[in-house]
C-alpha cells in the first residue's frame, strides 16, 4: 500500500534532467487551481538520503511553492533505483493527454532509453523470452512490452522513437513550443 507523506518543500528535490520543461505559465495557472480547489493529485517522490527526489508533479511542486506553502502532499514510491523512478515519471507524463507529439516521442524514446538499461538482455529483441506464465516464454523488445501500457500500438511506439532519434538536437530545439497536435 502506499505511503502518503505531507512533506516540507524543503525536503523535496526536483532534480536536473526532468522528463518534461517547467512551463512557468502552467504552473501559474495550477497555482491559481490549487487556491481555489486544494491539490487534486499529490507529487510522487522517492525517498534518497535524508531528503526526497521528485519523481512526478514537477509544476504541482512549483505551484505549491508559488503559493507560499510551507509543505505539501506527497506519495511515497517504492521505486528502488534511478532508472525505476524514471520510468515513473516517463510513464506518468505519457498518460498525460496534454502532451504534443514532440513531447510524446521524446518520452517514448526516454523510456525505451530506460526500459533497455532495465532489461537488458531484452533489448531489440536481444533473442531472449520473457516468461508467459504457460511455461513456453516469448520473445519481446521494448516495443512489444510497452504497447498495452501506454495505450499505443508497436507501430506507433517506434515511430515516435525513430522520429525523436532521426531529429538533429538543433532541430529539436526550434520545435520546442510550436504548436504541434497531439497524437
Amino acid at each position: 500500500m502506499p505511503e502518503y507523506l505531507e512533506l516540507p518543500l524543503a525536503s523535496i528535490k526536483a532534480g536536473t534532467g526532468r522528463a518534461r520543461d517547467l512551463d512557468p505559465a502552467w504552473v501559474e495557472g495550477l497555482a491559481g487551481s490549487i487556491r481555489e480547489q486544494g491539490l487534486m493529485q499529490p507529487i510522487v517522490v522517492r525517498r534518497l538520503g535524508d531528503g526526497y527526489r521528485l519523481i512526478a508533479g514537477h509544476h504541482r511542486l512549483e505551484a505549491v511553492r508559488l503559493l507560499g506553502h510551507d509543505g505539501i502532499l506527497a506519495m511515497v514510491s517504492d521505486a528502488e533505483s534511478d532508472d525505476a523512478a524514471r520510468l515513473a515519471e516517463v510513464m506518468e507524463n505519457l498518460g498525460r493527454h496534454e502532451l504534443i507529439a514532440l513531447d510524446r516521442c521524446h518520452h517514448l524514446f526516454e523510456l525505451k532509453q530506460v526500459w533497455e538499461r532495465m532489461h537488458p538482455d531484452f533489448a531489440n529483441g536481444g533473442g531472449k523470452t520473457l516468461p508467459t506464465g504457460d511455461g513456453q516464454g516469448e520473445i519481446f523488445g521494448f516495443a512489444t512490452s510497452v504497447a498495452d501500457e501506454v495505450g499505443l500500438s508497436k507501430r506507433a511506439i517506434n515511430m515516435a522513437v525513430k522520429i525523436w532519434t532521426n531529429l538533429a538536437p538543433q532541430t529539436r530545439q526550434r520545435l520546442v513550443g510550436c504548436v504541434l497536435s497531439p497524437q
